[in-house]
């Protein structure tokens, strides 16, 4: 129940009483206030929207790295030595030598199935990916499979390089150098998804689990 007091009797109806309120100066302020908290609270929302992309962002190019990595890493370590029994003509590999190093970005092995494995950086449609290729023995030097390791719709590889001895081959792999291969990959990777996005660069190296004896 809404009750009027009066200043001057006891009677309860007296229109003449005192209101209280705000002024327009005070309303000003207020909604300055408000509005200054208001844009500085969708600030932060929206950068911590943006960190969580970009987080999102980067773990999935790791991701799609290091599945590539754990890929070459397996099929070097298990990498059989050519010979003219499993690769007659050395048409993958020198015979004598477990690696063949063309360039600096392109790599063929045969893998523990007995297959020439090559791999390279792509280009064409299939630029800024690692490529993986198979030429299923007897070896004809074409591939029968092709296929991406990388998704370059997640990540980008500006640079695919394997180290080399100055003379095209693999760090320890010169036929009777008695030194055990040593495959280092470095590559340049950078998130496609994110702009401004900062190159990020990887390295590994990966021996073989069999000795190698010349």
């Amino acid at each position: 129940m809404l009750t009027f007091y009066i200043s001057n009797s006891d009677s309860p109806f007296d229109l003449n009483v005192k209101q209280n309120g705000f002024t327009l100066i005070e309303l000003l302020i207020a909604s300055a206030i408000f509005v200054l908290i208001s844009s500085t609270l969708i600030s932060i929302v929206i950068d911590l929207s943006k960190a969580q992309k970009r987080g999102i962002i980067i773990q999935e190019m790791q991701e799609n790295t290091r599945f590539a990595i754990e890929m070459m890493a397996r099929e070097i370590r298990l990498t059989q030595k050519s010979s003219s029994s499993n690769d007659p003509g050395g048409i993958c590999v020198p015979n004598g030598k477990n690696f063949n190093l063309i360039g600096e970005s392109q790599l063929s092995l045969i893998n523990y199935s007995g297959n020439c494995v090559t791999y390279k950086l792509g280009s064409g449609v299939e630029a800024n990916a690692i490529i993986r290729e198979i030429d299923i023995a007897p070896f004809d030097g074409v591939p029968e499979q092709s296929g991406k390791i990388t998704t370059p719709s997640k990540v980008k590889i500006l640079t695919f390089k394997f180290a080399s001895d100055g003379a095209g081959n693999i760090l320890g792999d010169a036929i009777g150098d008695n030194k055990q291969p040593k495959v280092v990959i470095s590559f340049q990777a950078q998130a496609t998804d994110f702009q401004n996005q900062q190159i990020y660069q990887i390295q590994t190296t990966v021996s073989q689990r069999e000795l190698d004896v010349q």
